[in-house]
């Protein structure tokens, strides 16, 4: 008898704006491994038709073939499931299912973190950012503190759902332990850390004359500071901007272009720079568009507030370009060593790690060729990983 499997396949899709997410892609390249690998498993994916779906991931289903099955929401999921016999359900973006009941089915989930509530904790202190900001940030956090509150319940009732039986897949130990932290009885749950997968990268003969890309925006190769995902608040790109300034500020002779990918001039964290003009702010682009980025930078300077495993850093050590990330979160475990790491909440520590970089010539050589080791011994971990996830998936009971 064949395993019946249902696919969150929405977890693929971008936001009903249009915006990419981190779980897209990772549930993108699942899906992909799992299409072409099975062979005994009866497969259905579900998916949103209010959101652009790839015409590559309906390719797949079509070969594979995997049945698509249209859910504008959780009430026609329920229905589905109650009308089917589904023995396994797997999603890479389970939070909208924290009350279902799947009683009778295995349940995969992959949990990429707590970013609601670990984003409430780690907020920017008010010293680094404009009044303005200090002031609309206040508010916010009096109004959302409800919410949070709500968020964590919404949490707690996903990761004790009801089902038949419960694996959860996590991205690090960081986010392993730090779900057992927060719900103490998750220590009696299977939870496996198994790395995420390798997005999917253009191959650099494909990759196109990045020397023409980086030239539309008036950049130069090796010569701009590349900074990624600023509309999105827990990435702290505010942060990495503010430090770039000081340092430009006081030492004029050290400036460089910064390009800011994901937001543009009326981007609020704009305000208060003394160094504008060397700062570019572009809105989101095509995926060769950023390869070429992250191939031709200086430097990716990451102060991400909260990362489950964090791809941008080590799409950059890809091509050998020095990272500057945070300590907190998953980075330490992924990246020490290999990447110039600092507090997020500290705008000097992370000037000191920019100027070291400048001066010091020897720095952006020796962590260059780190970045580089330490992309092979990840990307290693996350093929055999992908290979582990894709097992529990299609398992037979």
């Amino acid at each position: 008898m064949r395993t019946k499997i249902l696919f969150d396949l929405e977890a693929a899709q971008p936001k009903l704006d249009g915006t990419p997410h981190g779980a897209g892609e990772y549930a993108h390249v699942v899906f992909k491994r799992l299409s072409a690998v099975n062979t005994s498993a009866e497969i259905t994916a579900i998916y949103n038709p209010s959101k652009w779906l790839d015409p590559a991931l309906r390719n797949l289903a079509s070969k594979a073939p995997i049945e698509l099955v249209e859910i504008r929401n959780i009430d026609e999921f329920h229905k589905l499931v109650d009308l089917n016999n589904f023995q396994k359900f797997y999603s890479s973006a389970p939070r909208k299912y924290y009350d279902s009941d799947l009683k009778n089915l295995q349940v995969i989930f992959t949990i990429h973190g707590l970013r609601r509530i670990e984003k409430e904790e780690g907020r920017i202190p008010s010293s680094s950012r404009p009044v303005r900001q200090v002031i609309r940030s206040s508010l916010r956090s009096l109004l959302n503190r409800g919410k949070v509150n709500t968020r964590k319940e919404k949490d707690k009732r996903l990761v004790n759902i009801k089902a038949a039986k419960f694996n959860i897949v996590v991205p690090s130990l960081h986010t392993k332990y730090n779900l057992i932290n927060t719900f103490p009885e998750l220590s009696e749950i299977d939870i496996r850390v198994l790395y995420s997968p390798i997005p999917f990268l253009v191959n650099e003969e494909k990759l196109g004359d990045c020397q023409v890309i980086i030239n539309n925006f008036d950049l130069q190769s090796r010569q701009f500071f590349l900074l990624v995902n600023a509309r999105r608040s827990e990435k702290n790109a505010q942060f990495g901007m503010q430090a770039l300034d000081n340092v430009f500020t006081r030492f004029p002779s050290l400036k460089k272009s910064v390009l800011v990918v994901g937001a543009d001039d009326k981007y609020p964290r704009f305000e208060g720079l003394q160094n504008r003009d060397c700062f570019k702010l572009i809105e989101y682009i095509e995926r060769s568009t950023l390869e070429c980025l992250y191939k031709e930078a200086y430097a990716l300077i990451f102060p991400s507030l909260d990362e489950g495993f964090g791809y941008p850093p080590l799409e950059c050590m890809r091509y050998g370009t020095p990272v500057l990330c945070s300590v907190n979160t998953s980075m330490a475990e992924l990246y020490y060593g290999a990447a110039l790491l600092f507090n997020p909440l500290m705008v000097r520590e992370l000037e000191a790690r920019i100027l070291t970089i400048l001066l010091e010539k020897d720095v952006w050589e020796e962590y260059s060729s780190r970045g580089l080791i330490r992309y092979k011994e990840l990307s290693k971990r996350q093929n055999e990983d992908l290979e582990k996830l894709v097992n529990l998936i299609l398992a037979p009971l």
